[in-house]
């Protein structure tokens, strides 16, 4: 999962601190988002900053859904089938509202 402010800054040093708590916010509902759609123990937040870890000078977060024994750094990724990536997002999708609706609710 990417999360991907509207607006453009190219880091975290160029989000003005009205911003930043928003995003923070946005970045708590879709981390246990992720973590409830894909049954995952825990979640691996990456914020890549500056060559050369960051390719897209666009800021924005990978939110990676983690399991308990996953050799997460030395497993090699595999892109999945269309079909099966569109079955995750509605999955994603439904978690995402029911956090953002309960959000609204508070």
């Amino acid at each position: 999962m990417l999360l991907v402010p509207a607006g453009h800054f190219g880091g975290i040093a160029d989000v003005p601190p009205e911003k930043a708590a928003p995003m923070l916010a946005a970045l708590q509902v879709t981390t246990q988002a992720v973590k409830a759609a894909f049954g995952a123990s825990g979640t691996t937040v990456r914020l890549n900053l500056g060559p050369p870890a960051q390719d897209i000078f666009h800021l924005h977060w990978h939110i990676i859904p983690r399991y308990v024994g996953d050799d997460f750094n030395s497993a090699k990724s595999s892109e999945l089938p269309l079909s099966e990536r569109l079955q995750l997002t509605a999955k994603l999708g439904q978690h995402l509202a029911r956090r953002a609706s309960a959000r609204v609710r508070k």
